[in-house]
């Protein structure tokens, strides 16, 4: 009987350690967040310090933000100088939308569908539209590029 109740004691002890690191969970993304909406408040209206809007975008792209990843990845793209870089590193830029992409977020997952346009990678354009379309994106002129390249 006394095991028993240590299998109890010890299920019940493990249900509430569970509960407490979901909780934790969702404190730590909703930081996470509040970070990535920093870095938007100084975007769009200015507000607050450019190197701390800058730092809290790439700690939370870091930590997992998909919004921040297609951002931060716009930034290595096609803004370098916001996140301190003299030229824009598409490399960089891919890596941080594939992040993003991972997790359904469509507008990585079209803008690589037009890097590999652009590149020439048809298959690949396709794959990604793809993906974006089953997201809710819909771009009937590039699926036709890519439908004509793709013969």
């Amino acid at each position: 009987m006394k095991y028993i109740i240590s299998i109890f004691a010890l299920f019940f002890t493990g249900c509430g350690g569970l509960k407490q690191s979901q909780q934790s969970n969702a404190e730590s993304n909703d930081l996470v967040y509040k970070q990535y909406l920093q870095f938007q408040d100084y975007m769009l209206f200015g507000i607050g310090d450019k190197d701390m809007a800058i730092e809290n975008l790439f700690k939370s792209a870091e930590a997992g933000c998909g919004e921040a990843q297609i951002e931060l990845g716009g930034c290595y793209a096609y803004r370098p100088d916001l996140i301190g870089r003299e030229k824009p590193n598409i490399d960089s830029a891919i890596i941080w939308w594939c992040k993003a992409a991972e997790q359904n977020e469509w507008m990585a997952q079209r803008n690589l569908a037009y890097y590999y346009a652009d590149k020439q990678d048809w298959e690949q354009a396709n794959y990604w539209l793809k993906q974006a379309k089953r997201n809710g994106y819909k771009d009937k002129e590039l699926q036709n590029r890519i439908n004509r390249n793709l013969q």
